[in-house]
């Protein structure tokens, strides 16, 4: 075949056929990617419907808070009863920290008792300041303190559990124990002897020291 004949009929048809085909393909993907915009779309109604709905329900909320903070400042202001002198003196006192704070308790313990309060009120437990504040840390300046005031050194639980100086000997605070005796009264000391639990403890504890000498050699 020279080089100026012409194609045969068959590739002439396939060259023919190949833009329909291309054609045809284009428009199928155009068609596939409207409806995926048109499902896209669908998603998006939906999301902003429920966006809308959520706004919705959030600007409910605010206005309701609203509405209760406008309430809340129009009521009138429940007035917060004055703590007498008593009660301010064994607020300070529960408060007591040594060191960083020693002087700034004193310093309020002082301002309340000018103000009115008894060296020797008691607490709803019924017991007074020496009593609270040797469960501190450290108690050894404040109750030195209290006891300049005036404040009684022997003090008890109403039940008679336990008193001031039957804590100091439990718990093993010497100095304390030494400081509440030295300046206690002739009653005081009777009191103390006469706390049938203190009596009981310090008893056990004696017992407990006997049988510790006896079972082990101590220098």
């Amino acid at each position: 075949m020279g080089a100026g004949s012409s194609l045969p009929n068959q590739q002439v048809k396939e060259m023919e056929l190949k833009p329909k085909m291309s054609r045809i393909e284009a428009f199928s993907k155009i068609l596939d990617y409207t409806k995926a915009l048109e499902k896209r779309n669908a998603v998006l109604e939906g999301c902003n419907k429920e966006l809308l709905e959520i706004f919705g329900g959030l600007k409910k909320v605010g206005e309701s808070l609203e509405k209760e903070i406008k309430t809340e400042e129009q009521k009138e202001p429940v007035p917060v009863p004055e703590l007498t002198p008593d009660e301010r003196f064994l607020k300070v006192v529960s408060k007591y920290y040594p060191r960083d704070q020693e002087q700034d308790i004193i310093g309020e313990i002082e301002l309340a008792l000018k103000e009115g309060a008894d060296i020797n009120c008691k607490n709803e437990e019924g017991i007074n300041a020496i009593h609270i504040v040797e469960g501190k840390f450290d108690p050894v300046p404040i109750v030195k303190f209290l006891i300049e005031k005036g404040c009684k050194t022997y003090s008890s639980y109403p039940d008679e559990t336990e008193s001031t100086f039957g804590y100091a000997f439990g718990s093993g605070q010497t100095e304390l124990l030494k400081l509440l005796l030295d300046n206690s009264t002739p009653e005081e000391i009777k009191a103390f002897s006469q706390n049938e639990k203190d009596n009981a403890f310090i008893d056990q504890m004696e017992e407990c020291v006997k049988i510790i000498r006896e079972k082990v050699t101590l220098d």
